[in-house]
């Protein structure tokens, strides 16, 4: 999936509104028309050529906001909500590590939830198992199959209520029955699928 936009030639060329536009423009006419050869977004002075034009373009057309930063956004497809997912996960790095070096508060048990959307505010707190959980519980669940029903029955019967599992893999104490993954052992196992209880 790319998050790359894709611009009209047109609007580009005749009707620029956005500063995304003059940088998109300088790209891919001014630099293609002149330089002949692929731009480096890496290289300082390649962004900055491109940058340099792109002003004046945008001040030509009296579009404000086009900066170096904007610049290699645009050329490198940064999407801004990583670099901002990784400040904040960062910065919770770091205030952890300060918790439990200084023991000047109480460090995070297992779960953070940051909620930026509607404001800032991160609270933790702890995952607990639930004894009746049929994933993470360790509670046995008992089942009354007929000797003559197959495995693909018992795993019809996993994939509907109460237990709803989507791809059910079942293993015995001693050996797998069935996985769905990977594909080569899902292959090799699904004959016994057909496979009865006796």
């Amino acid at each position: 999936m790319s998050n790359e936009k894709r611009y009209n030639i047109c609007t580009l060329a005749e009707t620029p509104r956005v500063p995304e536009h003059c940088i998109e423009y300088v790209y891919i006419k001014e630099w293609n028309e002149q330089m002949k050869r692929k731009l480096n977004t890496d290289s300082k002075e390649d962004m900055t050529w491109i940058y340099e034009r792109a002003l004046k373009r945008a001040e030509a057309y009296g579009i404000q906001g086009v900066t170096y930063m904007l610049t290699m956004g645009v050329l490198k497809h940064i999407i801004p909500a990583v670099a901002t997912t990784n400040a904040i996960v960062a910065a919770s790095c770091v205030s952890e590590a300060l918790k439990i070096g200084t023991t000047v508060s109480v460090h995070l048990d297992n779960q953070m939830q940051y909620s930026g959307q509607t404001g800032t505010y991160a609270f933790t707190f702890q995952y607990e198992r639930s004894d009746n959980c049929i994933v993470c519980g360790n509670k046995p669940i008992e089942m009354v199959l007929k000797s003559e029903s197959k495995l693909s029955d018992f795993m019809n019967i996993l994939k509907q209520a109460p237990y709803n599992l989507k791809n059910p893999s079942v293993r015995s104490n001693s050996a797998s029955l069935y996985m769905n993954a990977p594909k080569s052992l899902e292959e090799e196992l699904r004959p016994r699928l057909d496979m009865t209880w006796k």
